[in-house]
């Protein structure tokens, strides 16, 4: 089933969470999906990132990798979110599917949003963050939600596939027609 999905994309992003084992192996069994020939974006953090960064040595993929270090005139936590947005904005530009592994529940006060601002406001999920972002923008996501994590209220992705572990799929908007 992801081998279908993913195979409509050239371009991946992962990200998720920092410390969740469960996240960790769900993105690496996702990341086998992934076409031998295609680029993948990641950040530069522990955890899921990590582990795709790993993987993505193992296999002929073009790898990018988005470093915090890359804005040394900001605060420590506003790098960490530039280096997100850098990445998300990337797989946009690319058309790409970004892949998201949050390993706890939305805060609440996050939703999709264009505004950075509005996603990274230090709500305390960069995962989820860096979702809102992807959504905000229009971007294709993919998302895995380990058992016992609730999609928020606002989340209108499909569920492709429900066991212990929910798979949600949003494609990208059609562009708008112009007359």
């Amino acid at each position: 089933m992801l081998q279908s999905l993913f195979s409509q994309f050239s371009s991946f992003g992962f990200s998720g969470s920092r410390s969740s084992a469960e996240a960790c192996g769900l993105a690496v069994a996702s990341f086998a999906s992934v076409p031998a020939s295609a680029s993948v974006l990641v950040g530069c953090a522990s955890g899921v990132d990590s582990v795709i960064r790993a993987a993505a040595l193992a296999r002929p993929v073009s790898l990018r990798v988005f470093q915090a270090r890359d804005y040394p005139s900001y605060p420590h936590r506003s790098a960490f979110a530039l280096r997100s947005v850098g990445c998300v904005s990337a797989v946009f530009a690319s058309e790409g599917l970004f892949c998201s592994f949050p390993a706890s529940d939305c805060p609440s006060a996050l939703r999709p949003s264009i505004v950075v601002a509005d996603c990274f406001s230090g709500s305390g999920s960069g995962s989820w963050a860096s979702l809102c972002y992807a959504l905000g923008l229009g971007c294709a996501c993919f998302v895995v939600l380990p058992a016992g994590v609730t999609a928020p209220a606002w989340f209108g992705a499909a569920t492709i596939a429900l066991s212990d572990t929910s798979f949600y799929f949003a494609p990208r908007p059609p562009a708008p027609l112009l007359f």
